[in-house]
């Protein structure tokens, strides 16, 4: 991966502009966790469960705004980690 021209420097994590070119055994660098299992991904946003079985979810500025009720499922997904 070509950090220089995929994403930049903020805080402890980096924003990535382009999630198309991340693959299992990669970290993603917004969470700087290593991609276990990748479930989806576009330019925009990528999913996938980390070393830890966690489900783990970052998206850019892109993406645009989350859709209604993304909280609510978030919430749940939480909730199914913590079992």
């Amino acid at each position: 991966m070509d950090w220089a021209n995929n994403s930049t420097s903020q805080g402890s994590g980096r924003v990535v502009k382009d999630y198309t070119s991340f693959n299992e055994g990669d970290v993603e660098p917004s969470l700087n966790k290593r991609i276990r299992d990748l479930i989806d991904s576009d330019d925009t946003y990528i999913v996938y469960t980390d070393d830890d079985l966690a489900i783990e979810w970052s998206f850019n500025d892109s993406y645009g705004e989350t859709p209604q009720g993304f909280g609510d499922v978030a919430n749940e997904i939480g909730d199914l980690s913590a079992l």
